[in-house]
């Protein structure tokens, strides 16, 4: 069943001119004298253009053609002018100026397009580097309320649509200035062919204004659809393997099939309205210059030379004209798309966090911290999530979380790293309030592996390196010896320049795991949170992950968030979350040995712990 888009005036004129208000501003402000340059180089060429022209006329006087004293002010004013510097009007001299004209003129046009493209170019990459800063820079609760490829589809989609609808802007507005220097050149030689066919082509702008509010219209409705395309790509191409293992690929291409028709039918009427306009445009246009070809000396009495310049002006100028409709119908259709780029940016920025950036302590450089939860209070939305949690982890200590799925844990990991606020309590780091610490600073000192490994596509090296500020061999060898993953990456043919591949395909799942924990402890971190690290693993990957870990007890603080009770045999304390609570805590042993308990439930459920083998 397809999804309608979203209901608005937005198709109406009031609409219309706020959104093309908003891109002219926006392009003002972003190029300021450099688009009113373009404006003025736009002139320029459209003068050159139309003065070669009208070297016409008395080109056509000096062959004989036209009366030299009806060709109105123009003709007069050009024989002054060959008089003032004494050029002889003779074709010859005439020819060799109009040639002379329009070599200026073209290469003015080749200035104005190298402006033009160097400003187009500009525009798309300011708006992408805007775009994604904001987003990157907005707090963790921003993205959870984001759409699967509406972000991707604003980036990619709605920007090269605000490319389209620069270009087509540009492309209006040369139409239109040099249109006008033609018109007037027109009348100044013959005001009255050229009033008829301007009255001419005025009647059509207005017959086809009405199809304006079609292409805003479908505008919209192309950025919504290919919004939903995107979303639906990205969801099932994700779950390929669920897929293909249900063999429900039918039903997935059913899905994918109804979205690409829906675009296809808008696509469709987007692309068939500027064929009508042009064809209603082009025949009515051409239809005026035939009759009045055919009328304008015999019946009109109109000078012949005159006549023919006039007409010359406006065979080139029609086709600029025709197209001129193409490109507004064009600009229709692409300017939903500032709207459609603004409303994740504006929403992004309101969401911006404020980072600090000054150091932590010196004296907490290199050393494990203390953490202390008192009465936490989390909730999305009106969903609570945590609540009053209470617990201590001292320096250095190895702690787990364990717990049912849905009980509160990755909130837990998201709160003490300072990604979602708190709705009461605190969370004290070494006696200090997280809220009060510098909190750039305080993520920088945070090692954080989860479940799924990410892996950027590059190296090994590239991967474990990310973010280090002065990456060196000595602390790469370091962090993978230290996440027991030195051995497998020397046994590569590249080493660490060994590409992983996209998301780290390339790689086993607990090759990624390795290394996800390498690059968390290159930064030398002073707390470790591993968020169900090893869930996703057999027995022998799990455990040399938790070699690792352990080997790490007591020179910096690891918090172990699982539901896989034997990843935490090891821990100096284990902490049961069930909905947003701590409902018991003790060590391994301590917690077995109370009968009816929940851990003992838990350990019970999984078949005697499950656990992985003790490092």
């Amino acid at each position: 069943m397809t999804q309608p888009p979203p209901r608005s005036d937005a198709a109406g004129e009031p609409a219309i001119l706020s959104q093309l208000g908003l891109l002219l501003r926006d392009i003002r402000a972003r190029f300021g004298l450099r688009a009113w340059g373009l404006l003025l180089v736009m002139a320029l060429n459209g003068l050159m253009e139309g003065v070669g022209f009208v070297l016409l006329l008395p080109l056509l006087n000096a062959m004989g053609i036209g009366d030299p004293d009806a060709s109105g002010r123009v003709g007069t004013a050009l024989r002054e002018l060959f008089a003032a510097l004494t050029l002889p009007p003779t074709p010859g001299t005439i020819l060799a100026i109009i040639i002379g004209v329009f070599f200026v003129q073209n290469a003015v046009f080749l200035g104005q397009g190298y402006l033009a493209s160097a400003l187009l170019t500009r525009y798309v990459a300011l708006w992408r580097e805007a775009l994604f800063a904001a987003c990157i820079r907005a707090g963790w609760p921003f993205f959870l309320d984001q759409k699967p490829g509406n972000l991707s589809n604003a980036l990619v989609g709605e920007t090269s649509r605000l490319e389209a609808a620069f270009y087509s802007l540009n492309q209006l507005a040369a139409s239109l200035v040099t249109g006008l220097v033609y018109a007037l050149l027109a009348v100044l030689v013959s005001w009255q062919v050229t009033t008829g066919l301007l009255l001419i082509s005025g009647l059509l702008f207005l017959a086809l204004r009405g199809t304006m509010r079609l292409g805003y219209a479908g505008g919209r409705a192309y950025g919504h659809h290919t919004g939903r395309l995107q979303g639906v790509a990205q969801e099932l191409l994700g779950g390929a393997r669920f897929i293909k293992s249900s063999a429900t690929e039918e039903s997935a291409l059913a899905q994918f099939r109804d979205v690409v028709e829906t675009l296809r039918r808008v696509q469709r009427r987007l692309a068939f309205l500027p064929t009508v306009q042009r064809a209603v445009f082009e025949f009515t246009l051409i239809s005026a210059l035939c009759a009045f070809l055919a009328l304008g000396v015999d019946r009109l009495g109109l000078d012949a030379g005159a006549l023919f310049v006039v007409l010359a002006l406006f065979v080139r100028l029609y086709p600029r004209l025709a197209t001129l409709q193409q490109h507004h119908q064009n600009l229709m259709f692409a300017l939903p798309a500032i709207g459609h780029v603004t409303a994740p940016l504006e929403q992004a920025r309101r969401a911006a966090e404020v980072l600090d950036d000054s150091p932590l302590p010196p004296t907490w450089a290199g050393r494990p911290v203390g953490v202390e939860l008192r009465g936490l209070h989390c909730a999305h939305g009106a969903t609570p999530i945590l609540q009053d949690l209470t617990l201590s982890i001292p320096p250095g200590a190895l702690v787990g979380i364990v717990g049912p799925s849905g009980a509160g844990k990755s909130t837990l990991a998201d709160c003490l790293m300072g990604l979602i606020p708190l709705q009461a309590g605190r969370i004290d780091i070494n006696g200090r309030d997280l809220r009060t610490l510098p909190m750039r600073s305080w993520r920088r000192v945070v090692g954080y592996v989860i479940q799924e490994a990410f892996l950027f596509h590059g190296t090994i090296a590239h991967n474990i390196l990310w973010g280090v500020p002065n990456p060196t061999s000595t602390i790469l060898e370091a962090a993978a010896r230290q996440a027991r993953a030195l051995d497998f990456i020397q046994g590569q043919p590249r080493g660490f320049e060994t590409p992983v591949g996209e998301r780290g395909s390339l790689l086993s799942g607990g090759q990624r795991q390795r290394i996800s924990l390498a690059r968390a402890l290159a930064s030398q971190p002073s707390l470790l949170i591993l968020d169900e690290a090893t869930s996703a693993l057999d027995a022998d990957a799990e455990r040399q992950v938790l070699e690792a870990i352990h080997a790490c007890r007591g020179r910096l603080t690891v918090l172990i968030i699982t539901h896989r009770l034997g990843a935490v045999r090891q821990a100096d304390a284990i902490h049961v979350l069930e909905e947003g609570r701590i409902v018991e805590s003790g060590t391994w042993d301590e917690l077995l040995a109370r009968e009816g308990g929940r851990f003992a439930r838990l350990h019970a459920l999984q078949g005697q712990g499950r656990s992985a083998p003790e490092a």
